[in-house]
């Protein structure tokens, strides 16, 4: 029994003995997302395995959970059956709109499959700003708002091409990112990703997080592989850059993921 990838949602433990760091998940996905979903006896390629599960086990990770967490949550937290073998599996399912949410006093958001720690309450109340469905409302955001935003028409190639390029040449200053080389613009939008392989090793910290910022809307499992440990949100002055990105992906999600373009202009 498989139950698939790990996600911005979704985290796998093998055992409750990783409960630390499965509940420190769990804060990282409400962050960014709402919702989280935590699983123990499942390895990190998804296959259920199991283990032993009674009902103190389940006290017990209701009690870190209530201990750890603020503002405080209520998971959904059940014992689920594996045919075929006495061991059982754990289902942990949150979901919270106080953000910003704390384990241990401490911030985390999550990006792709890992859980970032972020040095301040005011940091983390600027990164998921964005996230928020109507708060699009920065003081100085109307010079980068994109101009006759519809996300059910198929945009021109030139629009698309002009968006994109500007954005990333105001992010990227280093020639190993050069927008014509890294972007793939035909009837569909897409990353050259056999480039970004070659040369993602001779990036700075800054210039892989923001890239990473990119590829999300590309491949979460591409982040996830490439960059196992994200640097410190904190230490990346260019807080505008990163409204910017996260502003142009919640418009258009698909953008870097097959999203049509139209070149009849």
């Amino acid at each position: 029994m498989n139950l698939g990838y790990e996600s911005e949602t979704v985290e796998f433990k093998l055992t409750t003995k990783l409960i630390k760091e499965g509940v420190k998940s769990i804060v990282a996905m409400l962050n960014k997302n709402k919702t989280a979903t935590l699983y123990f006896g499942v390895t990190d390629n998804g296959d259920v395995v199991g283990q032993c599960v009674s009902d103190e086990t389940l006290r017990d990770i209701a009690k870190h959970i209530k201990d750890s967490v603020r503002p405080e949550i209520s998971p959904i937290i059940s014992r689920e059956p594996i045919e075929n073998n006495a061991h059982e599996y754990i289902r942990v399912y949150c979901e919270g709109a106080r953000r910003p949410y704390t384990y241990k006093n401490e911030h985390y958001l999550r990006s792709a499959t890992c859980d970032n720690k972020i040095a301040t309450e005011a940091e983390i109340r600027f990164l998921i700003k964005p996230l928020e469905k109507d708060s699009f409302d920065y003081p100085d955001s109307g010079e980068f708002f994109i101009d006759g935003c519809d996300v059910d028409k198929i945009l021109p190639k030139t629009k698309i091409e002009k968006l994109l390029r500007n954005l990333w040449e105001e992010t990227f200053e280093t020639p190993l990112l050069i927008f014509d080389r890294c972007v793939i613009i035909g009837g569909e939008v897409s990353l050259n990703i056999e480039h970004l392989d070659k040369i993602k090793s001779n990036l700075s910290s800054s210039e892989k997080y923001f890239l990473s910022l990119f590829l999300n809307n590309y491949s979460t499992t591409i982040v996830a592989d490439w960059f196992k440990e994200l640097p410190m949100l904190v230490s990346i002055s260019n807080k505008k850059g990163i409204q910017k990105i996260q502003h142009l992906f919640h418009i258009y999600p698909y953008l870097l993921n097959g999203m049509k373009v139209n070149q009849d202009e």
